[in-house]
């Protein structure tokens, strides 16, 4: 969940879209294939699934390996502290339960998946609801679809971030039309991590990035990368599950 491997099919689980993308031409580029729109609330695991069957249906994407981005609206973020004790798989489990608990109270069945452990560093975790895993399984297999990658959309930035904030302190600012995860770092690794339920087109992001940066207590001069699939504010046209896809997609 928390890595990208470098393959052709992508698919983008957005709050208002549903995207395939998948790699063409000598330098292997995105291309969309198509999306369909949403019919619920954002966050119904059923609607979303329902126009993930559609699409792959009006496609006839069958018999290959995917790979998807899930937008952060449908995942929960959290920032596990460094343990210097070492921890087999559920107590590593009870350790992320508890914080999740503290940030969102009891989630107790969702999938969670951790970065892996470094010395003296924090790690950020990621939560996906068990509708959606379960959902997403179903409509794969039904299909004959294989299950490659399940990648957050701010993991997918992460990952895809430029050289210039590589080895050095900064901040990271994940957009899409209501969340903005916001992330800074050093050298040592994550030094903070939260996700806004705001409507990033209306609002002025630079704002929240300056409230942010007073309340982390971040360097005004640490350089800031902002992206998402609103990285122009205004721009209401943009297609998000075909962004999320395309996200994934990076060199």
């Amino acid at each position: 969940m928390l890595r990208l491997p470098n393959d052709a099919l992508w698919l983008g689980l957005g709050p208002r879209q549903v995207g395939a993308a998948r790699r063409a031409g000598r330098r292997r580029q995105g291309a969309a294939i198509g999306s369909v729109a949403v019919a619920a609330a954002p966050d119904a695991a059923g609607a979303l699934l329902q126009a993930l069957a559609q699409l792959l249906d009006a496609h006839a994407l069958r018999r290959r390996t995917v790979h998807t981005v899930l937008s952060d609206r449908l995942v929960r973020y959290a920032l596990v502290p460094f343990s210097a004790a070492h921890l087999d798989a559920a107590e590593e489990r009870a350790l992320c339960l508890a914080r999740f608990s503290a940030l969102y109270g009891p989630m107790p069945d969702w999938h969670i998946v951790i970065e892996p452990a470094r010395y003296g560093a924090a790690r950020v975790a990621c939560a996906m609801p068990p509708a959606l895993a379960a959902g997403l399984d179903t409509v794969l297999g039904e299909r004959a679809l294989g299950r490659g990658a399940i990648v957050p959309h701010f993991v997918a930035r992460w990952n895809g971030r430029p050289a210039a904030l590589r080895g050095r302190s900064g901040m990271l600012a994940v957009a899409e039309p209501d969340t903005l995860v916001l992330a800074s770092f050093d050298r040592t690794g994550w030094r903070s991590l939260r996700a806004l339920y705001a409507d990033t087109a209306a609002c002025d992001v630079a704002d929240l990035v300056f409230r942010e940066r007073l309340l982390q207590g971040i360097d005004p001069a640490a350089p800031l990368w902002q992206t998402g699939t609103v990285p122009s504010q205004g721009n209401a046209d943009v297609d998000d599950g075909i962004a999320l896809a395309l996200a994934g997609m990076h060199p």
